[in-house]
């Protein structure tokens, strides 16, 4: 062999080590041939996780024989070029669940909620079912001004006041008489006690009972408020305490493991006089003058409140500060289940604010918005059951253009149950329930 032919050898093996190592690295980084183009493009690729995790996947239209991952039972499907996809679950069972993503050059864009709603609903109780209560696992159901029912077995009163998933016990009123039944529901056959003389062996008027609510600081204690005190209730045995009382006339209040707020409206001045109780020093640390009517109050989380003006303004407060505005035009709001975001439904549109430190936020435009009747928070934070008089909607939150927002029950009176992950709901005197998947 000559030298020439050694060196053209040589430099030949350099030029194709040069080339396949280029080729290497650009592969490595992401460069693809696109053959819709003749051109280089960088990849990105998609995370898809879906409720149930057993379904089938599609990219427009095209099955992906991908599993879901041991760890984090996902799918990461990668080497896509730049471009919007559509993205389909289906699992036998369920409705079709189809969003459209936009993959964007080396990037992981994310689908990480898709929960797909069960297709048909079943019977969550025999006969004819007027209105129900669940809380946890327990469900209590009611024909009317009949006799509560619960596994099958009566308890006393015909309304349930306050259940609480991790108690046995719960409070019922007998409307037409005003008698308070604390029922216990832990032995084989419900028992109960009236609690009525001990209403008002402490003062307290059953005429001037205007709320009862869960005590967030313990499963077997309920807040109650006249026209102008508060008081704490032991359901285990009926005992009752004052907590504080008012120059003004209580109108609404709200109760956090450390705190009780209540406003008080000034007839004078229109103006309301909004309290925080400090429970572990048992003294009022706070009152702050508001200009319009409270209509609504709820704890955000253990000290910070949400409160809604007879105008529509919803703000946030913690004692000792100053109220901080989040929207107007609202007519109810929730905040979602661990109070990372709060559902303002306003009278053209739904908002949800996110209290994180990008302060995400959502708008969404929805049909007859005028018309909704109520919003809950789905368990995973990322959707809403959108209620209707007669129709309930699932609204996910990543879906902007609303391409996936289906009718997912006909009937009314809808309640979310987040342990068991059912929506309980009653279609013609029947008492419906759709279980999602866990």
């Amino acid at each position: 062999m000559t030298k020439r032919t050694r060196n053209t050898i040589f430099y030949g093996l350099c030029a194709v080590f040069a080339a396949v190592g280029t080729i290497v690295v650009f592969y490595a980084q992401g460069w693809r041939l696109d053959f819709e183009t003749f051109g280089f493009r960088k990849v990105g690729g998609v995370y898809l996780r879906s409720f149930p995790e057993d379904t089938l996947v599609f990219i427009n239209d095209k099955k992906v024989d991908k599993k879901p991952g041991l760890l984090d039972r996902g799918r990461f499907i990668g080497n896509l070029f730049p471009k919007n996809y559509k993205i389909t679950f289906i699992s036998d069972g369920y409705l079709d669940w189809t969003e459209h993503i936009q993959v964007n050059p080396s990037l992981v864009s994310e689908i990480k909620y898709a929960v797909l709603v069960p297709k048909n609903s079943e019977n969550a109780a025999t006969g004819t079912v007027k209105n129900f209560w669940v809380d946890g696992d327990r469900l209590i159901t009611s024909i009317g001004n009949g006799p509560l029912l619960f596994n099958g077995n009566k308890i006393k009163g015909n309304e349930v006041v306050l259940q609480n998933e991790n108690s046995d016990i719960v409070l019922a009123e007998s409307v037409s008489s005003k008698t308070y039944f604390i029922n216990y529901l832990s032995g084989d056959t419900p028992t109960s006690t009236i609690l009525n003389q001990k209403l008002t062996a402490s003062g307290i008027q059953l005429s001037n009972i205007k709320e009862i609510i869960k005590d967030p600081d313990s499963k077997n204690r309920a807040i109650l408020r006249t026209a102008d005190k508060i008081f704490s209730i032991d359901l285990r045995n009926g005992q009752i305490l004052t907590l504080a009382s008012s120059s003004l006339t209580i109108s609404g209040m709200a109760a956090s493991p450390s705190w009780i707020a209540w406003t008080s409206l000034d007839y004078k001045t229109g103006k309301s006089v909004l309290t925080f109780y400090n429970r572990s020093s048992r003294s009022v640390q706070g009152q702050i003058d508001i200009a319009d009517k409270l209509i609504k109050l709820f704890f955000r989380n253990d000290s910070e409140l949400g409160i809604l003006q007879s105008d529509g303004g919803l703000y946030t407060i913690s004692s000792g500060g100053q109220p901080q505005k989040l929207a107007s035009d609202v007519r109810d709001f929730e905040f979602s289940p661990n109070g990372g975001k709060v559902a303002a439904l306003e009278n053209q549109a739904l908002e949800i604010f996110a209290f994180n430190q990008d302060k995400d936020y959502w708008r969404f435009r929805l049909p007859d918005t005028e018309k909704i009747e109520g919003i809950k928070w789905y368990k995973d934070e990322n959707h809403i059951f959108i209620i209707y008089p007669d129709e309930i909607k699932f609204l996910d939150l990543n879906d902007k253009g609303l391409e996936n927002f289906p009718t997912i029950a006909i009937g009314s009176k809808a309640q979310y149950d987040a342990k068991t992950n059912t929506l309980y709901f009653i279609k013609e005197n029947r008492l419906k329930k759709l279980v999602f998947p866990k």
